[in-house]
Protein backbone atom coordinates (compact mmCIF):
# COMPACT_ATOMS: atom_id res chain seq x y z
CA UNK A 1 0.00 0.00 0.00
CA UNK A 2 1.07 3.75 -0.53
CA UNK A 3 3.47 2.58 -2.83
CA UNK A 4 3.22 5.76 -4.80
CA UNK A 5 3.12 8.04 -2.23
CA UNK A 6 6.41 6.44 -0.89
CA UNK A 7 7.89 6.96 -4.20
CA UNK A 8 6.90 10.26 -4.83
CA UNK A 9 7.76 11.96 -1.09
CA UNK A 10 11.26 9.94 -1.78
CA UNK A 11 11.47 11.81 -5.29
CA UNK A 12 10.41 15.22 -3.70
CA UNK A 13 12.84 15.18 -1.23
CA UNK A 14 15.65 14.48 -3.56
CA UNK A 15 14.92 16.56 -6.28
CA UNK A 16 14.69 19.68 -3.36
CA UNK A 17 18.02 18.56 -1.65
CA UNK A 18 19.43 18.15 -5.39
CA UNK A 19 18.56 21.61 -6.29
CA UNK A 20 20.09 23.05 -2.84
CA UNK A 21 22.73 21.17 -3.14
CA UNK A 22 23.47 22.49 -6.98
CA UNK A 23 23.04 26.06 -5.28
CA UNK A 24 25.40 25.68 -3.25
CA UNK A 25 28.15 23.92 -5.93
CA UNK A 26 28.35 25.77 -8.92
CA UNK A 27 28.90 28.96 -7.00
CA UNK A 28 31.37 27.42 -4.59
CA UNK A 29 33.12 26.48 -7.62
CA UNK A 30 32.95 29.54 -9.56
CA UNK A 31 33.78 31.43 -6.22
CA UNK A 32 37.06 29.29 -5.84
CA UNK A 33 37.90 29.72 -9.03
CA UNK A 34 37.93 33.34 -9.18
CA UNK A 35 39.58 33.03 -5.74
CA UNK A 36 42.73 31.12 -7.30
CA UNK A 37 43.11 33.01 -10.68
CA UNK A 38 43.41 36.53 -8.85
CA UNK A 39 46.20 34.81 -6.47
CA UNK A 40 47.76 33.62 -9.15
CA UNK A 41 47.54 36.71 -11.20
CA UNK A 42 48.77 38.60 -8.05
CA UNK A 43 51.46 35.89 -7.66
CA UNK A 44 52.77 35.98 -10.95
CA UNK A 45 53.06 40.08 -10.91
CA UNK A 46 55.06 40.20 -7.64
CA UNK A 47 57.73 37.80 -8.95
CA UNK A 48 58.26 39.32 -11.95
CA UNK A 49 58.64 42.82 -10.33
CA UNK A 50 61.00 41.14 -8.06
CA UNK A 51 63.11 39.61 -10.32
CA UNK A 52 62.93 42.74 -12.35
CA UNK A 53 64.27 44.54 -9.31
CA UNK A 54 67.38 42.03 -9.41
CA UNK A 55 67.56 41.94 -12.53
CA UNK A 56 68.23 45.95 -12.95
CA UNK A 57 70.97 45.54 -9.70
CA UNK A 58 72.62 42.64 -12.06
CA UNK A 59 73.03 45.62 -14.94
CA UNK A 60 73.61 47.94 -12.22
CA UNK A 61 76.72 46.24 -10.43
CA UNK A 62 77.88 45.64 -14.41
CA UNK A 63 77.54 49.22 -14.72
CA UNK A 64 79.56 49.96 -11.76
CA UNK A 65 82.42 48.20 -12.78
CA UNK A 66 81.96 49.72 -16.26
CA UNK A 67 82.55 52.85 -14.67
CA UNK A 68 85.89 52.09 -13.31
CA UNK A 69 86.75 50.84 -16.16
CA UNK A 70 86.60 53.71 -18.04
CA UNK A 71 88.93 55.48 -15.24
CA UNK A 72 91.69 53.02 -15.44
CA UNK A 73 95.00 54.67 -16.80
CA UNK A 74 96.12 51.89 -18.67
CA UNK A 75 92.99 52.48 -20.99
CA UNK A 76 93.07 56.18 -21.13
CA UNK A 77 96.94 56.18 -22.17
CA UNK A 78 95.69 53.49 -24.85
CA UNK A 79 93.06 55.56 -25.97
CA UNK A 80 95.29 59.11 -25.82
CA UNK A 81 97.88 57.34 -28.12
CA UNK A 82 100.63 57.45 -25.00
CA UNK A 83 101.09 53.84 -24.80
CA UNK A 84 100.47 50.82 -27.51
CA UNK A 85 100.16 47.33 -26.21
CA UNK A 86 97.13 45.05 -25.94
CA UNK A 87 93.88 45.92 -23.61
CA UNK A 88 92.71 42.42 -23.67
CA UNK A 89 94.43 40.99 -20.34
CA UNK A 90 92.92 43.68 -18.45
CA UNK A 91 89.16 43.45 -20.27
CA UNK A 92 89.74 39.86 -19.82
CA UNK A 93 90.50 40.46 -15.94
CA UNK A 94 87.25 42.95 -15.72
CA UNK A 95 85.18 39.84 -17.51
CA UNK A 96 86.25 37.40 -15.36
CA UNK A 97 85.95 39.61 -11.88
CA UNK A 98 82.40 40.47 -12.93
CA UNK A 99 81.33 37.49 -13.79
CA UNK A 100 78.46 39.10 -15.28
CA UNK A 101 79.61 40.89 -18.53
CA UNK A 102 79.63 38.59 -21.47
CA UNK A 103 82.59 40.34 -23.27
CA UNK A 104 83.73 44.18 -23.93
CA UNK A 105 84.89 46.24 -26.69
CA UNK A 106 87.04 49.65 -26.28
CA UNK A 107 86.14 52.18 -29.31
CA UNK A 108 89.11 54.49 -29.70
CA UNK A 109 88.23 57.51 -31.92
CA UNK A 110 91.09 56.58 -34.20
CA UNK A 111 88.79 53.92 -35.61
CA UNK A 112 90.85 51.17 -32.69
CA UNK A 113 89.34 48.62 -31.23
CA UNK A 114 90.00 46.37 -28.22
CA UNK A 115 88.17 43.00 -26.93
CA UNK A 116 88.12 40.56 -24.30
CA UNK A 117 88.90 37.08 -25.76
CA UNK A 118 86.49 35.54 -27.99
CA UNK A 119 85.08 38.59 -29.39
CA UNK A 120 85.39 38.02 -33.80
CA UNK A 121 84.23 40.99 -36.00
CA UNK A 122 82.75 43.63 -33.36
CA UNK A 123 81.16 46.14 -35.66
CA UNK A 124 83.35 49.33 -36.18
CA UNK A 125 82.07 52.65 -34.29
CA UNK A 126 80.48 54.24 -37.62
CA UNK A 127 78.73 50.92 -37.91
CA UNK A 128 77.05 51.54 -34.48
CA UNK A 129 75.95 54.86 -35.24
CA UNK A 130 73.64 53.34 -37.50
CA UNK A 131 71.42 52.95 -34.94
CA UNK A 132 69.98 56.45 -33.84
CA UNK A 133 69.90 56.17 -30.34
CA UNK A 134 73.55 55.20 -30.18
CA UNK A 135 74.22 58.08 -32.57
CA UNK A 136 72.10 60.38 -29.84
CA UNK A 137 74.16 59.34 -27.14
CA UNK A 138 77.64 59.58 -28.92
CA UNK A 139 76.66 62.88 -29.95
CA UNK A 140 75.41 64.07 -26.89
CA UNK A 141 77.86 66.21 -24.58
CA UNK A 142 75.94 65.67 -21.50
CA UNK A 143 75.62 62.00 -21.57
CA UNK A 144 77.99 59.71 -20.19
CA UNK A 145 76.55 56.66 -20.04
CA UNK A 146 73.82 54.44 -21.77
CA UNK A 147 72.07 51.16 -21.91
CA UNK A 148 71.31 50.04 -25.13
CA UNK A 149 69.41 47.10 -26.46
CA UNK A 150 69.73 46.03 -29.70
CA UNK A 151 68.91 42.50 -32.06
CA UNK A 152 71.92 44.43 -35.03
CA UNK A 153 75.32 45.33 -34.96
CA UNK A 154 76.42 43.50 -32.38
CA UNK A 155 79.46 41.41 -31.38
CA UNK A 156 80.12 37.94 -32.42
CA UNK A 157 81.51 36.10 -29.46
CA UNK A 158 81.94 32.74 -27.36
CA UNK A 159 85.47 32.09 -28.34
CA UNK A 160 84.79 32.59 -32.41
CA UNK A 161 81.54 30.65 -32.34
CA UNK A 162 79.39 33.13 -33.95
CA UNK A 163 76.42 34.51 -31.81
CA UNK A 164 72.92 34.76 -33.28
CA UNK A 165 71.98 38.12 -33.42
CA UNK A 166 67.87 37.06 -32.81
CA UNK A 167 69.06 36.67 -29.53
CA UNK A 168 69.74 40.31 -28.96
CA UNK A 169 72.49 42.19 -26.94
CA UNK A 170 71.98 44.56 -24.13
CA UNK A 171 75.27 46.43 -23.86
CA UNK A 172 75.86 49.32 -21.18
CA UNK A 173 78.07 52.19 -23.13
CA UNK A 174 80.34 54.53 -21.67
CA UNK A 175 82.70 57.22 -22.47
CA UNK A 176 85.87 57.46 -21.66
CA UNK A 177 87.73 60.67 -20.72
CA UNK A 178 91.27 61.98 -21.25
CA UNK A 179 93.34 64.24 -18.92
CA UNK A 180 91.81 66.99 -20.83
CA UNK A 181 88.26 66.03 -20.19
CA UNK A 182 87.37 65.56 -23.80
CA UNK A 183 85.71 62.17 -24.97
CA UNK A 184 88.70 59.94 -26.31
CA UNK A 185 86.78 56.69 -26.32
CA UNK A 186 83.82 54.28 -26.04
CA UNK A 187 83.68 51.45 -23.47
CA UNK A 188 80.54 48.41 -24.74
CA UNK A 189 80.24 46.18 -21.44
CA UNK A 190 77.94 43.38 -23.70
CA UNK A 191 75.27 41.59 -21.31
CA UNK A 192 73.22 38.02 -23.40
CA UNK A 193 70.33 38.55 -22.60
CA UNK A 194 70.29 34.67 -21.57
CA UNK A 195 72.18 35.53 -18.95
CA UNK A 196 69.53 38.40 -18.01
CA UNK A 197 66.89 35.88 -17.85
CA UNK A 198 68.48 33.56 -15.28
CA UNK A 199 67.52 36.44 -12.88
CA UNK A 200 63.81 35.68 -14.03
CA UNK A 201 63.54 32.16 -13.18
CA UNK A 202 60.70 32.51 -10.77
CA UNK A 203 61.36 30.44 -7.84
CA UNK A 204 57.68 29.25 -7.70
CA UNK A 205 56.83 25.77 -9.11
CA UNK A 206 53.59 26.68 -10.40
CA UNK A 207 54.70 29.47 -12.75
CA UNK A 208 58.05 27.49 -14.05
CA UNK A 209 57.72 27.68 -17.77
CA UNK A 210 57.12 31.14 -17.97
CA UNK A 211 58.33 33.00 -21.42
CA UNK A 212 59.86 36.37 -20.23
CA UNK A 213 59.69 39.02 -23.04
CA UNK A 214 61.90 42.57 -23.13
CA UNK A 215 60.24 44.71 -26.14
CA UNK A 216 62.12 48.09 -26.70
CA UNK A 217 62.08 50.30 -29.89
CA UNK A 218 63.14 48.22 -33.08
CA UNK A 219 63.09 44.46 -31.31
CA UNK A 220 62.00 42.32 -28.26
CA UNK A 221 64.46 40.11 -26.43
CA UNK A 222 62.43 36.69 -25.36
CA UNK A 223 63.56 33.75 -23.34
CA UNK A 224 62.09 31.14 -25.95
CA UNK A 225 62.04 31.97 -29.43
CA UNK A 226 58.53 30.08 -30.95
CA UNK A 227 56.07 31.31 -32.72
CA UNK A 228 53.61 32.55 -30.43
CA UNK A 229 56.37 34.82 -28.92
CA UNK A 230 54.88 38.20 -30.83
CA UNK A 231 51.18 37.06 -30.57
CA UNK A 232 52.35 37.09 -26.64
CA UNK A 233 54.03 40.86 -27.40
CA UNK A 234 51.10 41.93 -29.06
CA UNK A 235 48.10 40.51 -26.88
CA UNK A 236 47.03 42.78 -23.94
CA UNK A 237 48.04 42.68 -20.61
CA UNK A 238 46.14 40.92 -17.94
CA UNK A 239 44.60 38.88 -21.07
CA UNK A 240 44.59 34.77 -22.25
CA UNK A 241 46.66 33.97 -24.73
CA UNK A 242 46.30 29.85 -25.63
CA UNK A 243 46.97 28.09 -22.37
CA UNK A 244 48.97 31.34 -20.70
CA UNK A 245 48.53 34.49 -19.45
CA UNK A 246 50.23 37.88 -20.08
CA UNK A 247 51.19 40.11 -17.32
CA UNK A 248 53.24 43.33 -17.93
CA UNK A 249 55.26 45.68 -16.20
CA UNK A 250 54.76 49.13 -15.86
CA UNK A 251 58.35 50.15 -14.77
CA UNK A 252 60.67 51.35 -17.61
CA UNK A 253 63.35 48.61 -18.09
CA UNK A 254 65.89 50.93 -19.82
CA UNK A 255 64.14 52.11 -22.31
CA UNK A 256 61.89 48.65 -22.90
CA UNK A 257 59.48 46.77 -21.35
CA UNK A 258 58.88 43.23 -19.80
CA UNK A 259 56.27 41.36 -19.89
CA UNK A 260 55.74 37.65 -19.44
CA UNK A 261 53.38 34.50 -20.38
CA UNK A 262 52.84 32.32 -17.36
CA UNK A 263 51.62 29.18 -18.24
CA UNK A 264 47.40 28.48 -16.99
CA UNK A 265 48.41 24.61 -16.33
CA UNK A 266 48.91 24.47 -13.05
CA UNK A 267 46.57 27.37 -12.37
CA UNK A 268 43.50 24.69 -14.03
CA UNK A 269 45.09 21.72 -11.90
CA UNK A 270 44.02 23.39 -8.80
CA UNK A 271 40.39 24.48 -10.32
CA UNK A 272 40.44 21.16 -11.20
CA UNK A 273 41.20 19.76 -7.73
CA UNK A 274 39.30 21.95 -5.71
CA UNK A 275 35.80 20.95 -7.89
CA UNK A 276 36.74 17.36 -7.39
CA UNK A 277 36.59 18.08 -4.00
CA UNK A 278 33.64 20.08 -4.19
CA UNK A 279 31.46 18.25 -6.53
CA UNK A 280 32.74 14.87 -3.92
CA UNK A 281 31.27 17.03 -1.23
CA UNK A 282 28.19 17.55 -3.09
CA UNK A 283 27.89 13.57 -4.04
CA UNK A 284 28.32 12.55 -0.49
CA UNK A 285 25.69 15.32 0.80
CA UNK A 286 23.15 13.86 -1.96
CA UNK A 287 23.86 10.24 -1.06
CA UNK A 288 23.49 11.31 2.69
CA UNK A 289 19.78 13.23 1.88
CA UNK A 290 18.98 10.17 -0.88
CA UNK A 291 18.87 7.87 3.31
CA UNK A 292 17.49 10.15 4.89
CA UNK A 293 14.68 10.62 2.01
CA UNK A 294 14.66 6.79 2.01
CA UNK A 295 14.03 6.39 5.69
CA UNK A 296 11.65 9.95 5.73
CA UNK A 297 9.17 8.04 3.23
CA UNK A 298 9.54 4.84 4.43
CA UNK A 299 8.06 6.34 7.57
CA UNK A 300 5.63 7.77 6.37
CA UNK A 301 4.43 5.00 4.30
CA UNK A 302 4.60 2.59 7.31
CA UNK A 303 2.85 4.98 9.56
CA UNK A 304 -0.45 5.26 7.16
CA UNK A 305 0.03 1.45 6.27
CA UNK A 306 -0.62 1.43 10.06
CA UNK A 307 -3.11 4.20 10.37
CA UNK A 308 -5.06 2.00 7.46
CA UNK A 309 -4.92 -1.03 9.34
CA UNK A 310 -6.35 0.49 12.19
CA UNK A 311 -9.29 2.45 10.19
CA UNK A 312 -9.87 -1.27 8.49
CA UNK A 313 -10.12 -2.78 12.40
CA UNK A 314 -12.23 -0.26 13.91
CA UNK A 315 -14.54 -0.51 10.44
CA UNK A 316 -15.19 -4.10 10.81
CA UNK A 317 -15.38 -3.93 14.44
CA UNK A 318 -18.71 -1.56 14.14
CA UNK A 319 -19.65 -3.79 10.98
CA UNK A 320 -19.08 -6.81 13.24
CA UNK A 321 -22.07 -5.34 15.57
Amino acid sequence: MFQKTKKRIYRTLLLLALLLIALIVIPSIAMFSDVFYSTYESTAKNKLDRSISASRMYIDSIMATTDNLALNPEIIQMLSGQRTSSLTPLLDATCTYSLDIGAITVYGLDGSIYTSSGVVNPPEAEELTARSDIAEFFADRNADEYVSLRTSEIIKAYNNVPYDEQQGIISYCRKVYGTDGDVIGYIFSDIFPHDLFEYFNIADNRLDGSVIMIAFSGGYFSSDHSEETEEYLRAEADTIVGSRLIISSTRNFYGGTIRAAVPLSPLYNNILLISGIILLIGAALLYAVHLIARAAANQVTNQLNELLLKMTESTQKINGL
